[in-house]
């Protein structure tokens, strides 16, 4: 009869595979924690397009007449255009200046 001799171990405990092969002793593996780097993610601003109201279709007549019109106006406003003279606005700044009042004694 052999005597299995239990051999205390200190520290750590190795477990063995399950397999009980001894060849792949297991130690508890720390997990390295590997850091995530959070992206901060911009907020885009969504631009809200306004919707045309569609336009009701008119009797052609009435569209003729206001083709018609439209002509004109143009018309008019590149006679206009033609005879203004272009002014250059001149941006003054304002100084704000504070006046102190003075009263002289007689």
């Amino acid at each position: 009869r052999r005597r299995r001799r239990r051999r205390r171990r200190r520290g750590r405990r190795r477990r063995t595979n399950n397999n009980n092969n001894n060849k792949t002793l297991l130690t508890r593996r720390r997990r390295k924690r590997r850091r995530r780097r959070r992206r901060r993610r911009r907020k885009r601003r969504r631009r809200r397009r306004r919707r045309r109201k569609k336009k009701k279709k008119k009797k052609k007549e009435a569209l003729i007449l206001l083709l018609l019109l439209l002509l004109l106006q143009l018309l008019q406003l590149r006679r206009r255009r033609r005879r203004r003279r272009r002014r250059r606005r001149r941006r003054r700044r304002r100084r704000r200046r504070r006046r102190r009042r003075r009263r002289r004694r007689r």
